[in-house]
């Protein structure tokens, strides 16, 4: 993309600037401020930070070539994530958080013995609690912020980092014009996401790792660089070190290797080289950090809180239920239906109820909405639309295959069932695009206009479900 002219650029950098004073000024006077309003200095510091962290943002998105109104977008949603920030309680809608603060907080002194700590989170893998331990570090030396503030300002961080790329794979599906502004509002104002950006977990941090690396392989599938594949195959074992969920990157990869291979485009003969030899060295290294969880897994079974009892009811992974997704707009285990209307409703809001239900229900219904339009054109598309869309279906099939085998392993708490959505998020909304451009090409027009109708509605809707519930 050619650079914007130096008077657009100006004026963009301007406008830029007075949403971030505006945003500061809203923070300063919020009751939990992330930045001081009642000392100059600490609000000038602090702001500073804020912007810096945004801007390299943009920046990075420019020179990638990221679309000017994509990166507004992008600019207004990361406020907007900001703002709920400010204005929420870090216990809202969380759990397990003095297990992470707890299990960063020995990090922070005790850097090169992480499987020292025993605790809740003792199981986790430390690559996430060393970022923690070194925030946590700088707020005790500073003293101008909470632990509980540095840690969900590094949320935020990653936040952007997953936004950041997750628009840089959009870009890279061909979408172009209104179906790609309507895409990038789906993926920057997803519900789940926002409320992610306050939630002191590895999450975050895991599925900023996670969009990286599969932004490296679908540039790596498309233009056969091998330094993008070794990056890609790099961060999914620097994912791994963070949640073991990211074996579901290694079998993205595998898919998409085996197919460049079985196209002759890509020869096994490439892997005997010095520079993957090195690549091998860290991802043993990587799998030796991860021990301590693999031996975690292997005498607790899987964590996650006890087994539920109950049976699973026949149909469960092939029904909707949509009685149960309408009268429960928010998580309810015990009208717990059916797999697809339960993940559903999870991958928006997790399983916590929120005090929003009217606003709640409109968000389910347009998410189903969005859902269909997605997937249901796609057994009518010609060979040559489907050109192009495996990557976008492996991160699609992937994470439900192991969605599905982790439900049937092992039935426990709700939020294992919004974590595998979240981070296939870009290749949805690449699909959800690509069904504009379906029904555009047939001359549909209420189709083509329907698509770019329900993510600006859902886009507004989330922000007012969480306007509404950071008051």
């Amino acid at each position: 993309m050619m650079d914007l002219a130096p008077p657009w650029r100006d004026a963009f950098l301007f406008i830029g600037g007075l949403t971030l004073l505006h945003a500061g000024r809203l923070i300063a006077s919020s009751p939990l401020p992330l930045l001081h309003g009642d000392n100059l200095i600490y609000f000038i510091g602090e702001f500073s930070m804020v912007s810096a962290v945004l801007l390299t943002a943009s920046r990075f998105l420019r020179t990638q070539g990221a679309d000017d109104f994509c990166l507004v977008l992008f600019v207004i949603s990361s406020i907007a994530s900001l703002h709920y920030l400010s204005i929420s309680s870090e216990n809202a809608y969380t759990n397990d958080i003095s297990g992470h603060v707890d299990y960063a907080s020995f990090i922070s002194g005790h850097w090169l013995h992480p499987y020292q700590y025993k605790g809740y989170q003792s199981h986790q893998a430390p690559t996430y609690y060393y970022l923690a331990g070194a925030a946590v570090w700088v707020a005790k030396t500073l003293r101008t912020i909470s632990v509980m503030t540095a840690l969900r300002f590094l949320s935020w961080t990653c936040y952007l980092s997953f936004n950041a790329f997750g628009l840089l794979t959009l870009r890279r599906s061909g979408i172009t014009g209104a179906s790609q502004y309507a895409c990038a509002a789906l993926l920057l104002f997803w519900p789940g996401g926002m409320h992610l950006a306050s939630k002191i977990s590895n999450e975050p941090c895991f599925f900023a790792a996670y969009a990286a690396c599969f932004y490296y392989a679908v540039c790596w599938y498309q233009e056969g660089k091998e330094r993008q594949l070794m990056m890609a195959v790099l961060l999914a074992g620097v994912a791994l070190t963070i949640r073991t969920n990211a074996i579901i990157l290694f079998m993205i990869l595998a898919a998409l290797i085996t197919t460049a291979w079985l196209r002759r485009r890509f020869s096994l003969r490439n892997l005997l080289s010095w520079r993957w030899a090195i690549v091998g060295i860290a991802l043993a290294a990587c799998v030796w950090v991860l021990w301590g969880r693999i031996q975690f897994l292997s005498v607790d079974g899987g964590g996650g809180g006890p087994r539920l009892q109950n049976p699973l009811p026949p149909g469960y992974f092939l029904f909707f239920s949509y009685n149960d997704f309408i009268a429960h707009p928010f998580n309810d285990w015990s009208a717990r239906g059916g797999f697809w209307d339960f993940l559903l409703k999870t991958s928006l809001f997790g399983e916590y109820q929120w005090p929003q239900p009217f606003f709640g229900l409109t968000l389910d219904m347009l998410a189903l909405a969005i859902a269909l339009y997605a997937f249901l054109p796609w057994p009518a598309a010609k060979r040559q639309e489907w050109r192009g869309m495996l990557p976008f279906a492996a991160g699609v099939a992937a994470p439900l295959m192991v969605q599905i085998g982790y439900v049937l392993w092992r039935m426990t708490f709700t939020a294992q069932d919004a974590r595998y959505v979240y981070p296939m998020l870009p290749c949805l909304v690449v699909f959800f695009g690509r069904s504009i451009d379906f029904f555009k090409a047939r001359d549909t027009y209420l189709l083509s206009r329907l698509g770019p109708l329900l993510a600006w509605s859902f886009s507004l809707f989330s922000l007012i479900f969480f306007w509404q519930n950071a008051r």
